[in-house]
């Protein structure tokens, strides 16, 4: 053999010796437990009506806990639905105003939930918060208090996530640190929704803003009382409030009006655990009622690869291509009667992550947002396959075989315009309404 073809056989031997065994493929994803749901209000109803009364009452600093009360806050009914699906937490430079759950509801340990926009004028104090005290104002210590939103507007897009222990009226025990999460500087808090969320488990507390952690996770010191466990697992009642002033007086006095917005609130239980509905205690001790066992929820499968039709749960509907538009690019999809044409049909193709694709089955191409955008009415259209996330889904299981269509970049639900049951409805993205008929479709199998 010449001498350069047996240097290039060695080396090739020598490189296959030493080439890393082909790494494993990884597993696939897992879908993850959120919890039962516990509790949940979407604050749908008409303009200026109460929120539920079965849910939510009044709350003021004449009804606070002594031991929590900073900030000014008046009686009266004046937090109402704007009829768009949200609460409107009203505020003025003299009085602010809250609701909780008080003895209609409260939990031990799960997450709790609020999407929030909170008001951009100077001087108020929003909040989205716990205590675990007795809801008629005669306490029992220790108290845990479990802040999950306070948002200064000296802070300038920081929020603030605590958990306190109070051991007497105005004392407090032991608490984690202050924490002032980091992605917040990221969040328009003002000008847009946002998700904050608080898990509770015995002697932690892991705070969330939009699903990412943004404080340490506070674990109990055993040498202290713990207002969440193991000294005390009275349930946690829930507050949502607009205050004026506080921050130790640091705050810019407020001049002019303000409102905060919830577009909804949720509790669910800590994943695999089957916790009760367990409503707050009150003095005399009332009677516990047996628990209350979540609904269970059916999950028809989706088959990857499956044709399917998506009619909508308001007026039966289905989505479909327009007939004459069905090879053009771009082109806006809309409800249409149906009549189990191809335009009308989409394969439900599976995404690594537990995200989806639909590809209409007459044009080959995929429903995409119009627009990687966040803007609520931003339409969907049919589009050539270039992967975007903004063309896939996940799809959140509603039970009886509907589901609501989440867009991956955006979070936002696919639904028809103003809950629409006429034929050639626009369908475009809203934000997410577990009650709207329009963001709720039955997937059929066809084929």
């Amino acid at each position: 053999m010449p001498l350069a073809k047996a240097a290039v056989a060695v080396a090739a031997l020598f490189a296959a010796a030493l080439a890393p065994l082909a790494a494993p493929s990884p597993p696939a994803a897992q879908a993850v437990d959120p919890g039962a749901i516990l509790f949940q209000d979407d604050f749908t109803g008409t303009a200026g009506s109460l929120p539920d009364r079965t849910k939510w009452e009044d709350y003021s600093t004449a009804t606070y806990n002594p031991s929590a009360a900073f900030g000014e806050i008046k009686s009266g009914d004046n937090e109402t639905l704007d009829g768009q699906g949200n609460l409107v937490v009203p505020a003025t430079p003299t009085a602010g105003s809250a609701i909780r759950t008080g003895g209609k509801f409260g939990f031990v340990y799960g997450t709790m939930t609020a999407w929030i926009k909170v008001p951009a004028q100077a001087g108020y104090w929003p909040a989205f918060w716990t205590l675990n005290s007795n809801p008629n104002g005669v306490e029992v210590f220790p108290i845990g208090e479990a802040d999950t939103m306070e948002s200064y507007t000296t802070w300038n897009k920081v929020y603030h996530a605590v958990g306190h222990t109070w051991t007497a009226h105005g004392t407090r025990g032991s608490g984690s640190p202050d924490n002032y999460c980091p992605n917040a500087q990221d969040a328009d808090l003002s000008g847009r929704f946002n998700k904050y969320s608080a898990t509770i488990e015995p002697g932690k507390i892991t705070y969330y803003l939009n699903d990412v952690q943004c404080a340490e996770a506070y674990v109990k010191d055993p040498a202290k009382p713990w207002g969440f466990g193991p000294d005390i697992t009275r349930p946690n009642w829930l507050i949502l409030d607009l205050a004026v002033g506080g921050a130790d007086g640091q705050q810019t006095p407020a001049s002019q009006p303000a409102q905060m917005l919830v577009d909804r609130v949720e509790v669910r239980a800590l994943p695999g655990a089957a916790a009760p509905v367990t409503p707050a205690p009150v003095t005399p001790a009332p009677v516990t009622p047996a628990p209350v066992s979540p609904a269970p929820v059916v999950r028809a499968p989706i088959v990857s690869g499956g044709v399917y039709e998506l009619a909508n749960a308001c007026g039966g509907k289905v989505v479909e291509v327009p007939a004459a538009s069905v090879t053009v690019n771009k082109t806006r999809v809309r409800t249409g009667t149906d009549t189990n044409a191809r335009n009308q049909r989409w394969r439900v193709v599976a995404l690594p992550g537990g995200f989806y694709k639909l590809v209409n089955v007459a044009s080959g191409k995929v429903l995409r947002l119009q627009a990687t955008s966040r803007t609520i009415g931003v339409k969907f259209v049919q589009s050539s396959d270039t992967k975007g996330t903004n063309a896939q889904f996940r799809l959140s299981n509603r039970g009886a075989g509907t589901y609501q269509l989440l867009v991956r970049t955006s979070g936002r639900a696919v639904q028809v315009t103003a809950n629409s049951t006429a034929v050639g409805a626009t369908i475009a993205q809203a934000v997410p309404k577990s009650t709207a008929c329009g963001q709720r479709w039955k997937l059929t199998k066809v084929g």
